[in-house]
């Protein structure tokens, strides 16, 4: 009987053995190893059937495996099968090694299991480069049973384990272990961008949509730029890797590429602070200030001071600062900045007072009365019926810039000083935006074109005129403000000969601690009204004076020029720069010139934050908050536009005491 050669038999054997479950080959393997076989005489003469034997495995990690390809190793070449001389000149084999044929066992055992099926994932989905092939450590033999080899570990063939100076002594991953699929760049960029929203989170509790979307963006930047450096390192290493991805997986790939480039040629910086041009010609400038208890910011707060006076001019800038009762370093550290300003040639005023400090609640009128008079200090030099107070050349200066004690920059001050509505480079009072953790700060003060409180949080206004000026980042008008840096020409609150430099005594007004309530102040033509004291130049700050309406003495500073302005003029231009912003606090001072200017936030603010979001949170405020003052200020009704609804009396305000 004729049989095939012994290597094709061999290769039969494993074949059918591997591929049909039910064919058992193994006494056919073994016929390998018993006494060669022999086939009919050919015209050479009888054919010896070498004989199929097993040696020792080497290292499979070491030997016949390509790491370029990772392809399943081959076993070695065949020894070529001499045929046989003529019959006058065959002679038996003088040695049992002749026709021997070696096959190492762990090619035996790749080709066992070549066809073997490979589990899949959706991190490591199947592809052409890397398969999953059995493990070496403690794979089944030749003799092993069909049921051991369905139990083998896997590993899998990735170059740098197939590389022996390169490979893991550890023990090969478990098929079906907790996280052994997934990919550490996924793991990396997910813990990062959480991290990053839960740092966000805790150094900026405001509530917004912001953190969520940085923190989606520093994960998805990472982990593209991972995934194409990676890409990369394969290519040069020559160890691509690209192809591993599936095709949902180049697809998230593109979009977050797209995406990263986007954001990338937005900018993730914020611009740099630019000073705008500021026509200097007949210009002097008086930088006035309250300081107390302020030995945090002082530095930073004397350090922009200078810097603003080496842009305006030694010669056309005046310091006046008032401090009061501080605990701290505060009047040390305001002397050593009076002995910078000598140094500097800059005229100076600066005074640390001891003086007596009592309120019963924060918007009492004993505290208002204390600020401002705190406040008519720091602008003595320019308003004092006292000679030796004040500056002999008083009347040749042409702007103030008041500050509170906020973190600024001085090309901020120059913006406030530049500031113009449209082509208007004129106004009465303009006001930066100061900020704290709700949001717009001095809420209290600010009131939009009709008389409204303004909102803590953007667009901050309700007249929707207003509104669309600030979706435009444009200076948008306001009845009132402060807002911890205003800028105002002097011609109203300069000294004037023959006049009190000082605020008219108020009405006589119960003198006891009256619950707050509702009053109508200076609308003669109501019954029951207030009327505020007489109005006269230089403007003061002043305290309200009336009973139960007490009100900040920065609010009264603007509605003042209110008062000052007949019916019909058009009333005072009350303009705030929306890009003049200043801060009480340093981390939420980065928060709103830092973190918000960066294009790429701005981009999501414009397209997201400023929609769906807030108009929740105003349809919230229009329920809930109180958006009108609690008393009404008539004076600011004469000036507001017609589109602007009537300021509210007696009988729309449930807190009305008669």
């Amino acid at each position: 009987m004729y049989s095939l050669p012994s290597p094709f038999s061999w290769l039969l054997a494993r074949t059918l053995g591997n591929f049909h479950p039910h064919i058992t080959t193994r006494p056919l393997l073994d016929s390998f190893n018993s006494t060669p076989h022999t086939t009919p005489h050919t015209t050479h003469g009888p054919l010896r059937i070498p004989q199929l034997t097993l040696c020792d495995p080497p290292d499979p990690l070491k030997t016949h495996l390509d790491p370029q390809t990772a392809r399943i190793p081959q076993p070695p070449p065949l020894h070529p099968i001499t045929h046989p001389p003529p019959p006058d000149t065959q002679q038996p084999p003088t040695s049992p090694a002749m026709g021997l044929l070696s096959v190492p066992r762990w090619a035996t055992r790749a080709l066992s299991t070549a066809a073997s099926p490979l589990p899949t994932t959706k991190l490591a989905p199947p592809s052409p480069l890397y398969q999953l092939i059995p493990s070496t450590v403690g794979a089944p033999s030749l003799s092993s049973s069909a049921s051991d080899d369905s139990e083998s570990t896997y590993a899998t063939t990735d170059p740098d384990d197939l590389d022996p100076d390169h490979r893991s002594t550890g023990p090969s991953r478990q098929r079906g272990a907790p996280f052994a699929r997934l990919d550490p760049l996924v793991v990396t960029a997910a813990l990062l961008a959480t991290g990053m929203f839960i740092v966000m989170f805790i150094w900026y509790p405001f509530p917004t949509t912001i953190h969520a979307f940085v923190a989606v963006a520093v994960g998805v930047v990472s982990w593209t730029m991972g995934s194409w450096a990676r890409s990369l390192a394969g290519v040069v290493l020559r160890k691509p890797n690209l192809y591993r991805y599936s095709v949902p997986q180049l697809t998230g790939l593109a979009v977050a590429s797209i995406l990263t480039i986007y954001w990338l040629i937005l900018g993730i910086h914020p611009p740099q602070e630019v000073a705008p041009p500021l026509n200097l010609d007949g210009e002097r400038y008086f930088i006035a200030a309250n300081l107390y208890n302020n030995e945090d910011i002082i530095p930073r707060w004397t350090g922009q001071i200078e810097k603003l006076i080496d842009h305006l001019g030694p010669n056309r800038t005046f310091v006046s600062v008032y401090e009061s009762n501080s605990k701290d370093s505060t009047p040390e550290l305001l002397r050593d900045f009076g002995d910078r300003l000598d140094a500097m040639g800059v005229p100076h005023r600066i005074i640390s007072d001891v003086t007596e400090r009592w309120w019963p609640y924060p918007t009492s009128p004993e505290r208002i009365g204390f600020l401002a008079n705190a406040r008519n200090k720091a602008m003595a030099p320019l308003q004092s019926a006292d000679s030796d107070t004040r500056l002999p050349d008083y009347d040749s200066y042409t702007k103030v810039l008041f500050l509170n004690d906020v973190l600024f920059t001085w090309e901020a001050a120059v913006r406030l000083l530049a500031t113009k509505h449209d082509d208007d480079p004129d106004y009465d009072l303009a006001c930066g935006m100061d900020f704290g953790a709700s949001g717009l700060y001095d809420t209290w003060v600010s009131r939009d074109v009709c008389g409204t409180p303004t909102r803590p949080f953007w667009p901050y206004v309700k007249d929707p005129a207003t509104v669309q000026r600030v979706r435009d980042e444009k200076v948008f008008p306001l009845a009132a403000c402060w807002n911890g840096m205003v800028a105002f020409p002097t011609k109203h609150y300069l000294y004037q000969p023959g006049k009190p430099g000082k605020p008219a005594p108020a009405p006589a007004e119960p003198t006891r601690l009256a619950k707050r309530g509702w009053k109508m102040v200076d609308n003669s033509t109501y019954e029951g009204g207030r009327m505020s004291p007489a109005l006269s130049e230089p403007i003061l700050f002043r305290a309200s004076g009336i009973d139960a309406c007490d009100h900040s003495e920065c609010f009264l500073f603007s509605y003042d020029l209110h008062r000052l302005y007949p019916q019909g003029s058009g009333g005072p231009k009350i303009w705030m720069n929306p890009s003049v912003r200043t801060a009480y606090e340093e981390h939420w001072y980065r928060w709103n010139n830092y973190v918000l200017r960066i294009p790429m936030v701005q981009w999501w603010v414009r397209n997201w934050s400023h929609g769906l979001p807030f108009e929740a949170v105003d349809w919230l405020w229009e329920r809930l908050a109180r958006h009108r003052d609690l008393c009404t200020w008539a004076a600011l009704e004469k000036h507001a536009p017609e589109r602007c609804p009537r300021l509210p009396g007696a009988k729309k305000n449930p807190w009305y005491i008669g």
